[in-house]
């Protein structure tokens, strides 16, 4: 859907929304209506204070650029499926820092078991600092970068 009316025109069909309801919602008659649908002129902000009234979770960046999800609340599941994701990546991330100061506070002969964990380009913190072994790093003794 390339332009703002056959956005329009698509919201209206899934919603059942006839041109008569939104006439009636802002005082406007069908002509002008129509001019919006057939895009011989762009809705002015009556339109679109209106059409939010009927339609809720409606995305008004979906209806003027085509951009994103057509319903905020579609939206607001994927943004929450990133939340979660990035979660879980977190917790990941505080036991692999967890099991590397661990791994750090033992003996020298123990610390020979980090240099696998250090080459998987994990981070570590200390002091309030955050130190990164990129992956290609080869690790001896252990030396990290800020």
């Amino acid at each position: 859907m390339d332009t703002i009316g056959a956005r329009i025109k698509e919201v209206m069909r899934l919603k059942a929304i006839r041109v008569d309801d939104i006439c009636e919602l802002i005082g406007k008659k069908q002509p002008t209506i129509s001019s919006y649908l057939t895009n011989r002129t762009f809705p002015n902000e009556e339109f679109f204070i209106g059409i939010v009234k009927l339609i809720p979770d409606l995305n008004l960046h979906w209806l003027l650029t085509g951009q994103t999800t057509m319903f905020i609340e579609k939206e607001k599941k994927s943004i929450e499926k990133e939340l979660q994701d990035l979660k879980i990546r977190e917790n990941e991330m505080t036991q692999a820092i967890i099991s590397m100061s661990r791994l750090i506070a033992q003996p020298q002969a123990q610390q020979s078991k980090l240099k696998g964990v250090l080459n998987t380009g994990n981070f570590l913190q200390i002091g309030g600092r955050i130190f990164c072994a990129p992956k290609h790093t080869v690790i001896g003794t252990p030396q990290f970068t800020h």
